[in-house]
């Protein structure tokens, strides 16, 4: 995991990055996902939300 952060002054913004280096970290979502797809309602679902009751 990276983490980046920036802060400024006048115009400030701040960036939080995260990397990863191998598709292992988002198997816990994918197998939430697909143990409980057929409790979503019909149509597109975007992120994990609905299913983590959040």
């Amino acid at each position: 995991m990276d983490y980046v952060r920036f802060h400024g002054g006048v115009g400030q913004y701040f960036t939080l990055r995260h990397d990863t280096t191998n598709y292992q970290c988002f198997m816990p979502g994918i197998l939430l996902a697909l143990r409980r797809i057929q409790s979503l309602d019909s149509g597109v679902t975007v992120g994990l939300e609905g299913l983590l009751g959040v």
